[in-house]
């Protein structure tokens, strides 16, 4: 939605963390470009500002004068007040009646202007909650860890905060060697969103999957999902925020070499 927007259009684009108590910050100006990870603008200073996606919560667009729903709603308001007005009036056998309406709703439609001009700006995008709040892995960067080793994985979430708790959410862990796809383990971890702890555990055994003595890079991936939890097939990458049905997904990388000791 907002990759659709026409450049030079005016923009705001709220920005912050979800603990930010004050709403985070808003930053207004010409709308130059945006791809899947970020929005660039130009302020009023003449000065170019791109934002990331990760902290973007959300985009608000100006909007054509007779494009704007709250002007339009308080418009429907008054006709429905006509319209019972005049209903009344039949009914008494006064010298008004329904047939006066439409002119009257002509007439009248000034007084629903300022609703138009109240609202100038209208939201086309808000983030979702975080529900990953941090990802824990006990693997230190470089570490020599022999191939036996249980990767253990602790996700803490907000699942029970910010779900119903009878909703069921699935929770995948993954090591990879793919920074987009699932080439390795997995660990799983399923039920109704009240009855998921926080921080939950996944241990995941390295096995035969990651090359012996070869530095490399190890790839965690942590996928939250509506229903029962994300697998792997074939070679489809790794679910991303956005993704249908996807709660949240995070990586998390660790330089290791596998000793076959």
């Amino acid at each position: 939605t907002v990759m659709a927007v026409a450049p030079g259009a005016r923009i705001e684009v709220h920005s912050g963390d979800d603990s930010d108590q004050d709403g985070g910050s808003a930053t207004t100006g010409v709308f130059r470009s945006a791809d899947a990870v970020s929005i660039t603008l130009t302020l009023a200073n003449g000065q170019v500002r791109t934002l990331e996606r990760d902290v973007v919560r959300h985009v608000r667009v100006r909007r054509p004068f007779f494009e704007r729903p709250a002007g339009w709603r308080a418009y429907l308001i008054i006709i429905g007040i006509m319209t019972g007005f005049f209903v009344w009036a039949e009914a008494g056998d006064d010298d008004i009646g329904l047939s006066s309406l439409p002119l009257t709703a002509l007439v009248m439609f000034p007084a629903a202007l300022p609703f138009f001009a109240a609202t100038p700006m209208g939201t086309i995008y808000e983030a979702q909650p975080r529900l990953i709040m941090e990802i824990d892995v006990n693997v230190a960067e470089g570490a020599v860890v022999p191939r036996d080793h249980v990767v253990v994985v602790a996700v803490d979430h907000s699942i029970r905060a910010r779900r119903h708790g009878h909703q069921q959410v699935g929770i995948t862990a993954c090591l990879s060697l793919h920074p987009e796809r699932c080439t390795g383990v997995i660990a799983r971890a399923e039920g109704r969103a009240a009855e998921l702890l926080s921080p939950l555990t996944l241990r995941l055994r390295l096995a035969d999957r990651f090359p012996f003595g070869t530095p490399l890079s190890m790839y965690v991936h942590v996928v939250i999902v509506s229903g029962s939890s994300w697998r792997p097939v074939g070679d489809i990458r790794v679910p991303r925020p956005g993704d249908p049905g996807v709660l949240g997904a995070v990586m998390v990388t660790r330089s290791i070499t596998v000793d076959d000791r």
